[in-house]
């Protein structure tokens, strides 16, 4: 039975991966010209949903990835359905083109998607990581974590010395989040077993830290390179924050069907936002329109209106594919 908890935190993150892509995706990073409480604004949003792919990552780690054909076929497959069907909706609209460059982009031949390629290929090694798991001792476990994470920090945050690593848009960076799922799963410490609300409070400190830390840096004139660092998906400031996200709602107890229901067509709300035909033409560009148009609270509230009507169209548009589905993957 899935469990209403984490399938709430599979929500949230969907609702945070609309959010961040409405912030510096599709606005940019603030300048030192731009306005204290638009920059502060911007920041703070960033900041509390900067961590939506980790949290992904993270529920997957907690309760390890069991790779079967049929699962990555359906993986597959529902990445396909959505690429062609909006490829075929935009090439009706006269918004693509078809030409091989498009056929590319469908097939997610070309640098787009990264997300569903750095999944795919966990998929692929989660038996080995699960091997690992299963027969190390717990120091080995703990050494691993580690001596990956102080790698990471130094080669994939503090500098760019590890070009693999793409500041944590990498597969590898993957392994390192599921495996650390996996260890705080099955190896829970003290600092894991914090009262939730303690869980929540670490959240909310270090996502207040991170905005008055890149605020003074961007008042300060450091480079655009500089206060890129405060946001990496490497940053162990940003892991941190959403391991204590994640862990909150674990300790959470409760089921309700609705829940369990949406959360199971979230991934459709990715796929949709990130398309190469929607991310950047559409939905970024709706929002800086509604940026330029508006400030203040009002810019705010059109912004979650806008942010809530993508998330329950695509809901409700997945329907279509459930019913694909469960025709093709029926249990017989």
């Amino acid at each position: 039975m899935r469990q209403s908890n984490f399938e709430l935190l599979r929500i949230v993150a969907m609702l945070l991966v609309l959010t961040v892509h409405a912030g510096f995706y599709a606005l940019g990073m603030p300048t030192a010209e731009t306005g204290t409480l638009a920059a502060v604004t911007r920041i703070f949003f960033q900041s509390v949903s900067v961590i939506a792919v980790l949290l992904f990552v993270l529920i997957s780690g907690w309760f390890g990835i069991r790779t079967k054909v049929k699962s990555v076929l359906r993986f597959v497959l529902q990445c396909l359905f959505y690429s062609l069907i909006i490829y075929l909706i935009m090439l009706c609209l006269g918004r693509a083109k078809f030409d091989w460059k498009s056929v590319q982009n469908v097939l997610f031949f070309v640098n787009s998607f990264w997300f569903v390629k750095a999944y795919m290929m966990l998929m692929i090694l989660a038996p080995i990581l699960n091997a690992f798991v299963e027969h190390a001792d717990e120091r080995q476990f703990r050494w691993l974590l580690v001596a990956f994470f102080v790698f990471q920090s130094i080669y994939g945050w503090l500098t760019t010395g590890a070009a693999w690593l793409e500041r944590g848009y990498s597969v590898v960076a993957f392994i390192g989040l599921y495996m650390l799922a996996r260890y705080v799963r099955l190896y829970p410490s003290r600092p894991f077993t914090l009262h939730r609300k303690y869980d929540m409070l670490i959240y909310w400190i270090i996502v207040i830290a991170q905005t008055v830390v890149l605020l003074a840096m961007i008042r300060h004139g450091r480079t655009p390179d500089t206060c890129d660092k405060v946001f990496r998906l490497t940053s162990p400031f940003v892991i941190a924050e959403a391991l204590y996200l994640m862990l909150y709602f674990s300790k959470l107890n409760f089921q309700n069907k609705f829940v369990n229901w949406m959360a199971g067509s979230c991934f459709a709300v990715f796929l949709i936002q990130q398309n190469p035909y929607f991310g950047r033409p559409i939905y970024a560009h709706t929002l800086q329109h509604i940026y330029a148009i508006s400030s203040g609270p009002v810019c705010v509230l059109l912004f979650a209106a806008y942010i809530l009507i993508i998330f329950v169209s695509a809901i409700l548009l997945d329907q279509i594919w459930k019913l694909i589905d469960c025709r093709c993957f029926a249990k017989r």
